[in-house]
């Protein structure tokens, strides 16, 4: 091949990725870290978490990963200077906990001492509305993939959709959450009964799901979709979706949509994305610095949906049998991550 090839298959090439990709203004240095702070609250009563941590180096490859930030002070103040402490989770540094609910009526803010003295804040916010989930509902689809032999497969996946009903006063951003929870039975030799536990199963991993209702023609979000998961031996008994609807800002759904695009070019969602995006935190101490994510304040609507095999149509397997198993969860159910032997209330069976 001649280089009047090469240079004609070079020219091609830079037309079309100009033309295909949007691009986004990182107007930073590339050779810096900086803080990020992720977070939210709710009008719900609950453990909150936020994570502390710098960001990457951009350039370095993809072993360059966040370094969470241990030893810093987190609390959350409304307005009337009432604080919640969060203390630091002793497994899991740079993230800090602490049990709370929002009242709609008041604004808060994250204050975030760091280790070196710098205090970071957000600015303060009052929880905007949420209207209330209508239904959930679901689909079986069957999706082509490429397995590790690099040869095509069929797999199944559940995608579940939300339905909400909006008022013509209010017509709120949206965005929605998911967390999952599944039963699991043991099943090994000589076993004189079928202990069971129940999982919680983390579904939002790079997982953005924003709304405008302002695009909204008429009344009714129907069939939004929120998540989708593949169906696996979690549905072997029966799955549960959590699906929590937050309403939040006009500035917090520009900043989750400029994220978006850059998740969907590369990266991670926990991977805080390195650019300069328009957010709600800055560092009090130190003006010029700049602190990467967001501090949500918002209320909150949940709804639930159960899924089993009677509602995808068939049995899901798994390792697990009579006389033959191949994992120690098979006879400790314990022994899986987010585990727990104790029945939620809400379980159906």
């Amino acid at each position: 091949m001649n280089k009047l090839v090469f240079i004609l298959i070079g020219f091609f090439a830079s037309i079309f990725f100009l033309c295909c990709v949007d691009e986004i203004d990182l107007n930073i240095d590339t050779d810096k870290q900086f803080v990020v702070i992720d977070g939210f609250i709710s009008d719900r009563l609950d453990e909150y978490r936020v994570r502390v941590s710098t960001s990457a180096v951009i350039g370095l490859g993809n072993d360059n990963i966040f370094d969470n930030i241990s030893g810093a002070s987190v609390r959350v103040i409304d307005e009337n200077g009432l604080a919640v402490n969060f203390q630091e989770l002793e497994m899991e540094p740079g993230n800090y906990t602490g049990v709370m609910e929002v009242d709609p009526s008041l604004e808060y803010e994250v204050e975030v001492v760091m280790p070196d003295g710098e205090i970071i804040r957000s600015v303060p916010a009052r929880a905007l509305n949420s209207p209330d989930i209508d239904s959930l509902t679901f689909e079986v689809v069957t999706v082509e993939q490429i397995n590790s032999a690099g040869n095509t497969v069929e797999s199944d996946f559940i995608d579940i959709f939300t339905n909400t009903s909006v008022t013509d006063s209010e017509k709120p951003f949206l965005r929605w959450r998911v967390s999952g929870e599944y039963e699991f039975k043991e099943v090994f030799p000589g076993a004189l009964d079928q202990l069971r536990c129940y999982v919680t199963n983390n579904l939002d991993l790079n997982n953005i799901e924003i709304f405008s209702t302002d695009d909204l023609n008429g009344n009714v979000l129907t069939d939004q979709f929120v998540i989708r998961t593949a169906v696996d031996d979690r549905f072997n008994t029966i799955y549960c979706f959590h699906v929590d609807q937050f309403g939040i800002s006009e500035q917090e759904y520009d900043y989750w949509t400029n994220v978006q695009k850059l998740v969907d070019l590369e990266g991670s969602l926990f991977d805080p994305p390195p650019g300069e995006l328009k957010n709600n935190l800055f560092s009090e101490t130190n003006p010029d610095n700049i602190v990467l994510g967001y501090f949500s304040v918002s209320t909150v609507s949940e709804k639930r949906l159960f899924i089993g095999p009677q509602q995808i149509g068939y049995t899901v397997g798994t390792e697990c049998r009579s006389f033959r198993f191949t994992t120690p969860r098979c006879s400790d159910c314990t022994t899986i991550l987010g585990s727990t032997r104790e029945k939620p209330p809400y379980w159906p069976i």
